[in-house]
């Protein structure tokens, strides 16, 4: 078995873990979520993990300094970077992120399932509060 790093987790369904089981012929993912009502960003069970923006270089690290781990929040999601740099990162929100690069069609079509899941959520919630009057 192997776990998945914490930053790489679905956090829009509340994904908690996920880990891959070996079998002889296949890999199996296992996924672990919590359920809950309400499809917004959980802070109490996503706090800030660690990234893979390393703390330190090699340079500074052979050279005896210390530095604490980077992390990241996971409220934005998992985004990637371009193809020109090694790693990856978090941001807090798409709308806020500074780039030149041009989204990818995968990422416009990921955001763009994610507003079409968000509107249906937000539509049954007013239908809920229409029928209680």
């Amino acid at each position: 078995m192997g776990f998945l790093p914490k930053r790489y987790c679905n956090v829009t369904a509340n994904e908690i873990v996920r880990l891959y089981k070996l079998t002889p012929d296949t890999v199996m993912p296992l996924s672990f979520r919590v359920p809950r009502k309400v499809e917004i960003f959980a802070s109490d069970i996503f706090i800030p993990c660690s990234s893979d923006v390393p703390a330190l270089n090699a340079d500074q690290w052979l050279a005896g300094e210390n530095a604490n781990p980077s992390v990241v929040s996971l409220e934005g999601g998992f985004v990637e970077r371009p193809r020109n740099t090694s790693t990856t990162e978090f941001v807090k929100s798409e709308a806020t992120q500074k780039t030149d690069v041009e989204p990818t069609g995968a990422e416009l079509l990921r955001a763009y399932r994610d507003q079409k899941q968000r509107i249906a959520y937000l539509e049954a919630e007013l239908s809920k509060l229409k029928g209680t009057r």
